[in-house]
């Protein structure tokens, strides 16, 4: 049996005591050329190997000694169930690798606070690009409820330019009304001779009385259409000032949202900066 250089021996006295003083969850290996010499375990994380195991060439420790420098590597939970950083130094004596020490810390908890950061990257990601989706269908609804406004304006001035019409016939049923009254004094002097001209001028006055009473239905349905489309206005107008305050709002909560998004990814950058060791 080979004997245990004292350097590795030293280290096996003192793993117990590094690892109790260790703030991380750690396990430490200690290795000869060609097999474990040591192996202590920490608070969970653990290793199927044992002293006396033999050395792999695919392992940090093996690597270590041959390129005769510390190495470090990242293993995740796919491997032994959890993630792990592991690193490995040569030892020497006389001048010559005689083995190495191999420090296996366990990244369990920011393994799990990237896994956090990663699931809140993305939540505010997805309610990012909901934002701006909705806050580009508030700016078509304000742009839409503009039009509206604009569109009963125009019909409320096409209604009072329909009383202006309105108002001109009446004019001429009441100068039709009086040429009727004027034709029937006519025929009444002209006797007998006058009583066709009569019938005539009778025609007229009715004619003129029927526009009359139809200009005053159609005043009172221009006068009802003026009320609607005020009205219209009205709502019209306080949805386009909702619709501007919601657009504002958004434009708030947009600008919320991206100093989270900001956040958000500085934190996963963090987390994936404590889940290495350089």
């Amino acid at each position: 049996m080979n004997e245990i250089p004292k350097k590795l021996q030293y280290f096996i006295e003192i793993a117990p005591y590094l690892i109790k003083l260790h703030s991380s969850d750690i396990a430490i290996a200690i290795v000869d050329r060609e097999k474990y010499v040591g192996f202590f375990r920490g608070k969970e994380i653990d290793f199927p190997v044992r002293p006396g195991d033999r050395v792999k060439e695919e392992t940090l420790a093996y690597k270590c000694m041959q390129q005769n420098k510390l190495l470090s590597n990242k293993v995740g939970r796919e491997v032994f169930g959890f993630p792990y950083i592991g690193i490995a130094t040569p030892i020497h004596e006389d001048n010559r690798v005689v083995g190495a020490v191999v420090f296996l810390e366990s990244i369990k908890k920011q393994d799990e606070f990237m896994q956090m950061a990663e699931v809140l990257y993305t939540g505010i990601s997805e309610l990012q690009a909901a934002s701006q989706q909705i806050s580009a269908e508030a700016e078509n609804l304000s742009s839409i409820g503009s039009g509206l406004g604009g569109l009963s304006r125009q019909a409320l001035d096409h209604a009072n330019k329909s009383s202006d019409i309105t108002l001109i016939i009446k004019q001429i049923a009441q100068q039709t009304n009086l040429l009727g009254l004027n034709a029937a004094i006519e025929a009444a002097r002209s006797g007998d001779a006058g009583r066709g001209f009569s019938v005539v001028a009778e025609e007229i006055r009715k004619l003129s009385t029927s526009t009359k009473e139809s200009v005053e239905n159609i005043e009172k349905i221009v006068e009802a259409i003026k009320i609607t489309y005020g009205d219209i206005a009205k709502k019209t107008e306080q949805i386009d000032i909702t619709s501007d305050e919601q657009v504002s709002a958004i434009q708030e909560v947009n600008a919320a949202i991206q100093s989270l998004f900001t956040l958000a990814e500085q934190l996963r950058m963090k987390a994936e900066s404590l889940s290495q060791k350089d």
